[in-house]
């Protein structure tokens, strides 16, 4: 059977700043452990209908699954790519990879193996999620949250690329609909220009290994001199997978077999003459 995997699950738009990283411990996937619910909470051990579920397939991989039924729709976003997770198809998760919903947004976080298997709770909160969000919801922030979260970054249509409809006039502006979370992007700096694309008409020479030690300056030693820095490759993210089979139920293990009895060491002397001497002083 799988390990269980730590994970912390970052709310990009949270209702309050405490309420961003959630860790949580993600299980097997024969047995019931983490759930999306529509409200943006991971339930624990339930199976109230959700978004999808959060759990580790046989070969140790972090997976987001939408059995038949779920609600609504989902999508994963990863490098500046998106994919629709279909229900029923497990997609395989990295770190780092961004779980959009409707109306929230969430990032990845993959820690490893985990020590305990514990029920979710907030990083700086000392106290299972689910009492944390009845302390909010008591305090009226979890109502104000939802009330300017629709009207800011909520929806529940799902996010098409095609062309936008034509612009009514200023008389007839309909309000605007609300806007459904992204991952966030880095916006690009408006006073940075950008160089001129450099064409040349050959390819330079390569260098030799200790090339650099030429190009020193004079007046430095040359034991001072260090090579130059390696050349930044650009990582590009793997694809992200989708499997085309639920896992199946996990074989419970064998019994483990019983323990032998312990040797006892052999016993020493001579137990013949023992019982003759007994025997003549009894006489």
């Amino acid at each position: 059977m799988p390990q269980p995997i730590a994970i912390c699950i970052e709310n990009c738009y949270p209702a309050h700043e405490s309420l961003r990283f959630l860790r949580c411990v993600a299980l097997s996937g024969a047995q019931k452990g983490l759930a999306l619910l529509p409200g943006g909470e991971v339930d624990w051990l339930s199976d109230a209908p959700c978004q999808g579920r959060v759990w580790v397939s046989a070969d140790e991989r972090l997976i987001f699954f939408r059995p038949a039924g779920s609600l609504d729709w989902a999508q994963v976003h990863r490098g500046g790519r998106s994919v629709d997770v279909p229900d029923g198809k497990p997609v395989v998760l990295l770190d780092g990879d961004y779980l959009v919903v409707p109306g929230f947004c969430f990032r990845m976080h993959i820690h490893g193996k985990a020590a305990e298997v514990r029920e979710p709770s907030y990083l700086e909160q000392n106290e299972p999620a689910k009492k944390t969000h009845a302390r909010f919801a008591a305090a009226g922030l979890m109502a104000l949250s939802t009330i300017f979260g629709a009207n800011a970054a909520c929806t529940t249509e799902k996010p098409v690329q095609g062309k936008p409809d034509p612009v009514p006039q200023k008389d007839t502006l309909p309000q605007k609909d609300p806007v459904q979370p992204l991952p966030p992007m880095t916006e690009p700096d408006p006073g940075k220009t950008d160089p001129p694309v450099d064409i040349r008409d050959h390819p330079p020479e390569p260098m030799p290994d200790d090339a650099y030690r030429s190009i020193r300056p004079g007046n430095r030693e040359l034991a001072s001199v260090t090579p130059p820095a390696a050349t930044v490759k650009v990582v590009v993210p793997p694809p992200i997978e989708v499997r085309e089979a639920p896992p199946s139920e996990a074989p419970e293990p064998p019994p483990p077999p019983p323990m032998k009895p312990p040797k006892r060491p052999p016993m020493k002397g001579d137990m013949t003459g023992d019982m003759d001497a007994g025997v003549n002083e009894t006489d």
